[in-house]
């Protein structure tokens, strides 16, 4: 029988210990960080058929509207909240709670300010195409051009 030098033993079980211990911390962190982007744009609570869909858009418009406000001007909302606030509910929460992949967290004035101060057709436009790690509509694909302006007036009334 051959003897194994102790310092081989040593390191063996060194790396078995330093194994066992990151191990969780690393599939945690996994699990974390997948949770945390599937969540963003996460609309599975939208049950929608083919033929609604259809008909929202055959209803909706596809161009956004080109008035824009001056910097300096107050922001006046030109829809209800109704409709936005059940698509931040919904959809936009998921990341606009938490200020999760540097969202502006709804409320925070000073994240919403300059941003606000850029006019309605930027921010409109920010959501409808996407902007940073925001997906396309917001992760919103079915909701109307319509229901996404009145989710971003949603959110602007409440961050002012």
């Amino acid at each position: 029988m051959k003897l194994q030098p102790i310092n081989h033993l040593l390191t063996k079980t060194r790396l078995s210990l330093l194994t066992s211990l990151l191990m969780p911390f690393f599939m945690l962190l996994l699990i974390v960080t997948t949770l945390t982007i599937s969540a963003c744009g996460n609309n599975s609570a939208q049950k929608t058929t083919d033929k609604q869909v259809e008909q929202e858009k055959q209803t909706s418009t596809t161009q956004v509207s080109t008035d824009t406000q001056p910097a300096n001007a107050t922001h006046q909302p030109k829809i209800t909240a109704n409709r936005g606030k059940a698509l931040f509910d919904e959809v936009c929460s998921s990341c606009h709670l938490s200020g999760v992949l540097d969202a502006p967290v709804i409320g925070d004035k000073s994240a919403w300010q300059d941003r606000i101060a850029k006019g309605d057709k930027v921010l409109y436009m920010g959501v409808i195409n996407g902007i940073g790690d925001m997906p396309v509509r917001g992760g919103a694909v079915d909701a109307s051009d319509d229901e996404i302006k009145e989710a971003v007036e949603y959110m602007i009334q409440q961050s002012q």
